[in-house]
């Protein structure tokens, strides 16, 4: 094994206080309170059977997100036939903020196979209608979660987006790879390192990015991201999906400063 670049916090699923890092506070309040817990869990079972499979990882999700039961597909299959009051949900549910809360939660349900299936986004658009949110609700919490790579990138861009970044938990500095990470990108020269309790897990380029992603080290270019998600969402820091239609993923959530990073490479 290279010991300057091995696989950091490599579970699909983190645990429940670091599912989303700093964004975890908001809606994770209605698992919290005990008024609006079992509403909030209806939601997310529903969201989970709506594609009409269950996830070895969603069961796993719905365990750490509600750790009292037990959880298999035949159960959550069982109570999706059942049916959701989406009515009831939203008098218990109460304040627009946590309706708003309730929509946010379900969309990051939702992204927990990594990706929006149809009849997901559905069941989002009924939630968003039952609980009277603007007619572009799940389209805003969605973009909060996604990023589109809207713009051709240059040095410059990425040095600009550098300057004040906030990089929280992760290390960077300038400079080559020390590690595999340097043999994936050949012939770019590095701009920095970032380094996670100095194990490096990416590597800066002024025309892309390379990762010990879970799906193995890779280095994609600026101009190959057709989306990213901006911030932390269930079991996943940061997911990359390119032009070629590969999907790539930071799992540990401590990289979650690399999302805002793009953001800033790609001014949103």
């Amino acid at each position: 094994m290279d010991l300057q670049r091995r696989l950091v916090n490599p579970s699909p699923v983190v645990r429940r206080g670091m599912l989303l890092g700093m964004d975890s506070m908001d809606y994770l309040q209605l698992l919290e309170d005990e008024t609006t817990r079992e509403a909030a869990m209806s939601l997310v079972v529903a969201v989970v059977a709506s594609d009409g499979v269950v996830h070895a990882d969603e069961l796993l999700l719905l365990t750490q997100l509600d750790p009292r039961r037990t959880f298999d597909a035949a159960w959550v299959t069982a109570e999706s036939e059942r049916g959701l009051d989406l009515d009831a949900v939203a008098k218990v549910l109460g304040t627009l903020e946590n309706r708003w809360r309730a929509l946010r939660l379900s969309a990051r349900v939702a992204w927990t196979d990594q990706q929006l299936a149809s009849e997901e986004k559905a069941l989002l658009v009924r939630l968003a209608a039952s609980f009277e949110l603007p007619i572009d609700a799940v389209e805003t919490v969605l973009a909060d979660m996604v990023g589109q790579a809207r713009r051709e990138v240059t040095e410059a861009n990425v040095l600009a987006a550098l300057d004040g970044m906030v990089w929280e938990e992760l290390e960077f500095s300038r400079g080559p790879a020390r590690s595999s990470l340097a043999q994936v990108a050949t012939g770019e020269v590095a701009i920095g390192v970032v380094r996670i309790e100095g194990v490096e897990v990416a590597v800066l380029f002024p025309s892309g990015i390379a990762a010990g992603f879970r799906e193995g080290d890779a280095f994609v270019r600026w101009s190959e991201i057709r989306q990213y998600t901006r911030i932390p969402v269930f079991g996943t820091a940061v997911r990359i999906d390119t032009t070629t239609s590969l999907t790539l993923t930071l799992v540990d959530v401590r990289a979650r400063p690399l999302g805002a990073f793009l953001d800033r490479v790609f001014a949103r």
